[in-house]
């Protein structure tokens, strides 16, 4: 019984000892009485591990091996260099949140560092187990070219969801955060400037052990219209001239299925065309093949194999369209993966209302049915088609796949035989085959009017924004109409209306031969020639 008062009158003792420690410390010492108590150090430190229960936030990092990691806590930083224990400067309240995470990734060599257990609350006795684990890694990126104003670009590396902003007047670029080896990458346009047209080469590809740095933006002054043309008026020669930049140069035209430089590539019936700027793609119809000519080399490659029949294309930059057998087709440029968008008529769409509705299907995917595709173009939300021998202007939404009617109910009274279709962003622009006109379609409403008689079977069109340029394919002339609204003036720009293969002086020297699709880069005009197996163009 004595044992157990000991004990309790020293506890009391104790708890009365600590409490004049911490009134002399609230005093500030101005106590002579306190000097006693001031004096034990060891006591002392134990009530200020009492008094002040904040605890360190430690990472271990391993597997570094460059310099300059930087970890992040909101405002509280640590540069790591080498693997080991590491504390944030600030000390953390029991119960206080933490959220650890890399802001900058380590160089010479460059790292990858991941960071595990980061965010949490923390606990009484402390946080151990966060940790960041570092490896070799690489950059991913490449170098601009033309790129000289307007407001930023914006990059996206598709397969991660990583982003990267470009300033006007930047010579190269590369995203922040680096990719392990073997890492698959597909980078794409996410925001256009709005002064510039820009484009990429070598987007996709896998690393191997080695930084990436071939990813290439190229720019053209002028807005990319979604149709698959720069909305730029080209500036022509004051004797515009009439050249072939690929395919057998004349006066040669045989056909072939050769991917080479300029006159050393073969086509064999190349169709439907369109442009990113930087590229011009092609449906190279006898090979069954769909072709890439790069427009500053004159490089033609194959990118598609096993197509048939394809008709008109688009491209939004990031993939290209293009109809094959009444099916819609997505080419990822930067991956090369295709994607079956609409048609085929698989079960379950419903018949299109109006007239002549055979082969004509809604529906969602491939539950739809086209009759004959001609033309495409894209607003970036929706494809739309001219269904020839329907009488109607379809379109596909891109973000669900639904098919409808977006023009036309099948008779010859609103739309007949639409074969070419361009886009400004506001208005569509059709080339009515047999009525001998271009109609215009506003995007929105779906109000219409007759922009322009052609006194022809208008076959390709395409816009620049502030021209239309059509196709003559039977009368071997290409023509320009000098307004997107009504009182322009419809005039002759090439060919003579005499069949040939013939370079020079578009209105006196050149011979055409069927020109087919058209396209701009807001620098040139772009056509194929299906007879002469040739891509050609009018600057």
């Amino acid at each position: 019984m004595r044992v157990h008062i000991g004990r309790h009158n020293s506890l009391i003792r104790n708890w009365h000892h600590r409490s004049r420690i911490a009134l002399c410390l609230l005093l500030g010492g101005l106590m002579a009485g306190c000097a006693a108590y001031t004096a034990e150090p060891s006591l002392l430190a134990a009530l200020l591990l009492n008094s002040d229960p904040r605890l360190p936030l430690k990472v271990t990092v391993s597997g570094i091996s460059g310099t300059g990691l930087v970890l992040v806590n909101g405002s509280d930083t640590v540069t790591v260099n080498t693997a080991g224990i590491y504390q944030f400067p600030v000390r953390l309240a029991i119960g206080q949140t933490y959220n650890v995470t890399v802001s900058q990734h380590p160089a010479s060599p460059t790292n990858l560092c991941t960071v595990s257990n980061g965010s949490g609350v923390m606990p009484a006795d402390g946080v151990t187990a966060i940790a960041a684990q570092c490896g070799l890694a690489y950059r991913l990126g490449g170098s601009i070219s033309g790129f000289a104003g307007g407001s930023d670009l914006g990059l996206l590396e598709a397969n991660g969801s990583q982003s990267a902003t470009i300033t006007a007047g930047s010579s190269v670029w590369s995203f922040t955060i680096p990719y392990t080896d073997l890492y698959t990458y597909a980078v794409q346009i996410q925001t256009q400037s709005d002064s510039y047209s820009c484009s990429l080469n070598n987007a996709g590809g896998t690393i191997a052990t080695a930084d990436v740095s071939n990813v290439n933006v190229n720019c053209v002054s002028g807005t990319f219209g979604t149709g698959g043309t720069i909305l730029t008026p080209p500036v022509f020669n004051p004797t515009p001239q009439v050249t072939t930049i690929a395919g057998d140069l004349p006066p040669g035209s045989s056909s072939g299925n050769t991917d080479g430089i300029g006159g050393a590539a073969r086509f064999n019936g190349p169709d439907g065309i369109t442009t990113d700027g930087t590229n011009i793609f092609i449906s190279d119809n006898g090979n069954n093949r769909i072709r890439k000519l790069e427009i500053a080399s004159a490089t033609v490659s194959t990118i598609v194999t096993g197509t048939s029949n394809v008709t008109g294309m688009t491209t939004d930059g990031n993939r290209l369209y293009y109809a094959a057998n009444e099916i819609l087709y997505a080419y990822t440029i930067a991956s090369g993966a295709v994607a079956t968008l609409a048609g085929g008529n698989s079960g379950g769409g419903t018949v299109c209302a109006g007239s002549n509705t055979a082969n004509c299907l809604e529906g969602t995917g491939t539950a739809a049915q086209f009759r004959h595709i001609q033309g495409i173009t894209t607003d970036g939300t929706y494809i739309y088609v001219s269904d020839e021998t329907s009488n109607r202007i379809r379109r596909v939404a891109l973000a669900s796949g639904l098919t409808d009617t977006f023009y036309g109910d099948g008779d010859t009274t609103l739309i007949q035989t639409p074969y070419g279709i361009t886009n400004d962003g506001t208005y569509l622009y059709v080339g009515e085959s047999n009525n001998n006109r271009i109609k215009k379609i506003h995007m929105t409403t779906a109000a219409a009017l007759n922009l322009v008689a052609t006194a022809f079977k208008p076959y390709g069109i395409v816009t620049d924004g502030t021209n239309l340029y059509i196709s003559h394919a039977l009368n071997a002339r290409i023509y320009m109409y000098n307004s997107l609204s009504t009182g322009g003036t419809l005039s002759l720009i090439a060919g003579n209306g005499t069949n040939g293969y013939v370079d020079g002086d578009a209105l006196t020297t050149a011979r055409l031969h069927g020109p087919n699709h058209l396209t701009t880069d807001g620098n040139a005009l772009y056509w194929s020639s299906y007879f002469r197996h040739a891509i050609r163009k009018l600057k």
